[in-house]
Order: structure tokens, then C-alpha cells, then sequence
């Protein structure tokens, strides 16, 4: 089966500052957009891995890379890369989630042949309170919550049927959240704590602790 591997990178990295994208800034000796693009590698050899950017970041990136254009949101990213490759199965990630495990994507590929989608989720272990306006009107059971990871991982033909068919004025923050909406069958596989998305300055502070065991096999001592 062909697994198609959807690196989003169109971004804009709003919340981390800076005047350039937080995909550039190193970990070790080594950039975190090439730290994510080698796990992918590792963790699904057979993948073939399309980016989708904008034209300033492919150029700065200098990545050779099978390339596609971002969108203004997640989700019109998303559906450019789903639109625009033909695969079985698709992977799709957020670029700034370096730490990928093999063990995490087989996990959501064996997970295909139950669902239509699937993504790594980790419990909750704070309490969780529903407010309007600073008031708590409920205590929600926090069992029935996780916290949803990338890559997320889609049947392709379900995929090209929900994206074309939602309405695309809502805002969806994942991709299953397309495919829910659409009526298709998703799930959860257990998700790894590792696996962090480096969104502001202090997740690079972490990342870079994280990298230091997660680089052993993959580079050099020293990198």
C-alpha cells in the first residue's frame, strides 16, 4: 500500500515570534524541520514525504522535497496535499512535531484496518472546568478526554470524500475533526509524551532535552 506523508509547514509561527519560522531554528547541530523529516523516515521508510509550505519557507528551507502550496489555515493545507496525491493511506503531520517513534506509526497504520481515521491521543490528568464569561458551570469527566498528537493517519479515498464535502467555512483544528463531521469512523491509538509540538520559545527549551535521547542511533554523539 502507498502511504502518502503530508509534512504541513505552512505557518506562520505567530506564536513563537521571532523573525523566522521556529522550523529553522536549530536542536543540536541540525534544524528541527530535518530532525521531523528524518523520523518520518525512520518511523515509515516505504512514506513518501510531500511539503506543504509556503514558496518563502520551501526557499529558505532549501529542502528538496516533493513540494506543494499551503493554504491560509491547517485545514486548506491539509486538503491541497489530500487533493493533490494519490496514495492508499495518507500520514498527516505537523512539521514541528520533531519526535516521531516507528512504534507510534505502526500504530496508527495497524489502527486503519478498524477506522477510516486515527491519531495519537495521551490522557488528561488536570482537572477539567467549563466556563462562560470566568463562571464554572461543569466538571467535565476527564476520562473522556485526550490530547490529540500528529501524524494522523487517513484512508485516502475517505479522506478525498470528507474534504471535498464538509462545509469549509467551519473551523477544523485537526484532521479528524474533517472527518468526523463528514460521518467517517475514527479513533485513537496511544500517543507518546515525547511527541510535543514546539509552538512558543519554552517548547524548544524542552525539545532540545528531549532530542538529546531521542538523536541516539539517528546522528553522531556530538550533534
Amino acid at each position: 500500500m502507498k502511504t502518502a506523508i503530508i509534512l504541513l509547514s505552512a505557518g506562520l509561527s505567530k506564536r513563537y515570534g521571532g523573525s523566522r519560522s521556529k522550523l529553522l531554528e536549530p536542536l543540536g547541530k541540525r534544524r528541527v524541520i530535518d530532525i521531523t523529516i528524518n523520523s518520518l523516515k525512520h518511523a515509515c521508510p516505504s512514506g513518501e514525504i510531500y511539503l506543504v509550505s509556503t514558496p518563502e519557507f520551501r526557499k529558505e528551507s532549501a529542502l528538496d522535497l516533493r513540494w506543494i502550496e499551503g493554504g491560509a489555515r491547517r485545514q486548506d493545507s491539509a486538503r491541497n496535499g489530500i487533493i493533490s496525491v494519490e496514495a492508499d493511506r495518507y500520514l498527516i503531520h505537523d512539521a514541528a512535531r520533531p519526535f516521531i517513534s516507528k512504534q507510534l506509526v505502526d500504530r496508527l497504520l495497524d489502527a486503519l484496518s478498524s477506522f477510516d481515521g486515527v491519531a495519537p491521543g495521551l490522557p488528561v490528568t488536570d482537572t477539567l472546568k467549563r466556563i462562560s464569561n470566568n463562571s464554572i458551570f461543569e466538571t467535565p469527566d476527564r476520562n473522556e478526554f485526550v490530547f490529540v498528537q500528529t501524524p494522523q493517519a487517513l484512508k485516502a479515498e475517505s479522506a478525498k470524500k470528507a474534504f471535498q464535502s464538509v462545509d469549509w467555512n467551519v473551523e477544523y483544528t485537526d484532521d479528524l475533526a474533517v472527518m468526523e463531521k463528514a460521518g467517517f469512523k475514527t479513533g485513537i491509538v496511544e500517543g507518546e509524551p515525547e511527541n510535543i509540538k514546539i509552538t512558543r520559545p519554552e517548547d524548544l527549551i524542552r525539545a532540545k532535552e528531549i532530542y538529546k535521547n531521542f538523536s541516539k542511533g539517528f546522528y553522531d554523539a556530538n550533534d
